[in-house]
């Protein structure tokens, strides 16, 4: 019953217009940085060429592309699937769902479809860039974008601020597409978050915008206001690759595990009070 449930629900989910909106606004992003790139960096020497995965979006030495990507993010993220309930709620289709899985399947299969469908929404289009940028430019280039010697201590000291920095040291390609993952991991996590709050009878969709940017800013505003605190917490330099700011990695996953926590708790009380 449950996968039946979620199999309803992820074809459901995919003919909602804002999924093809998403990925349409995500692929111009990763279409303009690819080619804002090919005509910098046409005809550029291999040997002062850069690593093709610090030309990505994702990454933080991508210039004003990611800054403005990772600007909209809090807003963007949640667009495809984080108005999933409420469409099931206008129009109906929550009854006859539940009547075909029942009330306890409906809610566990709405936030594993939620985050299935966020989860390849926000890494498909960066994985093809990914496959893009390793056709367009030379793989073996290990140039960086801060002109900085590998073998320099400096740039040695700033990789190891990565997160997971021994993978990316033993395989930079194999890093860099598990840091993707690990970002659709966090905008399906995310889009769960937001789908669980709009269950509490939600009257305006718009104010679905507000939990994760109010999230997101209320963290990165905690280092403003306790100055004490010596690790990075914008989520800009949590989320990019390749970023060299300080940052907790155990801090950043208690966050996100207790996010995913207070959503399932959040989703199976609603269940209950509706099977009263």
């Amino acid at each position: 019953m449950l996968l039946k449930s979620v199999r309803m629900q992820i074809k459901s989910i995919l003919n909602h217009k804002e999924v093809f909106i998403t990925v349409c606004i995500l692929m111009l992003f990763v279409f303009i940085n690819y080619f804002s790139n090919i005509i910098k960096y046409n005809g550029k020497d291999i040997s002062d060429m850069y690593f093709p995965m610090k030309l990505l979006l994702l990454s933080s030495g991508s210039g004003p592309i990611n800054y403005y990507f990772m600007q909209y993010f809090p807003l963007l993220v949640i667009i495809p699937v984080g108005f999933s309930y409420v469409h099931d709620r206008d129009s109906k289709e929550i009854i006859y769902i539940q009547s075909r899985v029942g009330l306890k399947h409906y809610y566990i299969g709405k936030i594993i479809s939620v985050f299935l469908v966020a989860f390849f929404v926000f890494t498909i289009p960066f994985i093809i860039e990914m496959i893009f940028n390793c056709i367009a430019f030379p793989m073996n280039a290990t140039g960086d974008l801060s002109n900085v010697n590998i073998y320099e201590k400096s740039y040695i000291e700033a990789v190891k601020n990565y997160f997971y920095y021994n993978l990316y040291v033993i395989h930079p390609y194999i890093y860099t597409l598990f840091i993707t993952l690990v970002f659709g991991v966090i905008c399906g996590i995310l889009n769960v978050f937001v789908v669980a709050i709009s269950m509490y009878n939600i009257k305006f969709k718009i104010l679905l915008f507000l939990p994760v940017y109010i999230l997101l800013y209320g963290i990165g505003m905690i280092g403003h206001i306790f100055p004490s605190i010596k690790v990075s917490l914008s989520y800009f330099d949590y989320l990019s690759i390749f970023d060299c700011s300080r940052k907790s990695l155990l801090g950043y996953c208690l966050i996100i595990v207790l996010i995913l926590l207070v959503s399932i708790v959040m989703t199976m009380t609603k269940s209950r009070k509706d099977s009263l």
